[in-house]
């Protein structure tokens, strides 16, 4: 079976498009993984680490955070909350990890998969004033 110049024509131009669009995919998945592995996890480090502190109105210091932008989930280490104007510990996680669900964040309503919080402490103290630590 022969093909005609135009059909040979037209199997090259297909050829070429789906060449681009499969380097095009290569290029997106690699600069989606460098971004979810490398790049976010310092963002979030830095951005979650002010934006608590400035909620809490207490320091607010993460060790780690890890993204894996496959499974849509976050790892935070070593999270700790001081006293409001002092240096005792508030409250502190050694691990904090958070799984997203998948097909709620194509629908940009996020929904946490699951929550999992490692050797958790809160330090709950009442005042001679008759308030709690955490009653600001």
């Amino acid at each position: 079976m022969k093909l005609k110049s135009s059909q040979l024509a037209f199997m090259g131009v297909m050829m070429k498009r789906l060449k681009k669009i499969n380097i095009g995919l290569v290029i997106f998945f690699a600069v989606f993984t460098l971004f979810g592995f490398f790049i976010l996890p310092p963002i979030l480090k830095s951005i979650l680490t002010s934006k608590l502190s400035e909620a809490l109105h207490r320091e607010v210091t993460i060790q780690q955070i890890k993204v894996n932008p496959f499974t849509l989930s976050l790892t935070g280490r070593g999270l700790l909350v001081k006293e409001r104007g002092g240096q005792e510990t508030f409250l502190s996680c050694e691990e904090t990890f958070l799984n997203l669900q998948s097909l709620s964040a194509l629908r940009m309503a996020f929904v946490l998969k699951e929550v999992r919080f490692t050797k958790p402490f809160l330090r709950v103290v009442y005042q001679p004033d008759k308030t709690f630590n955490f009653s600001d």
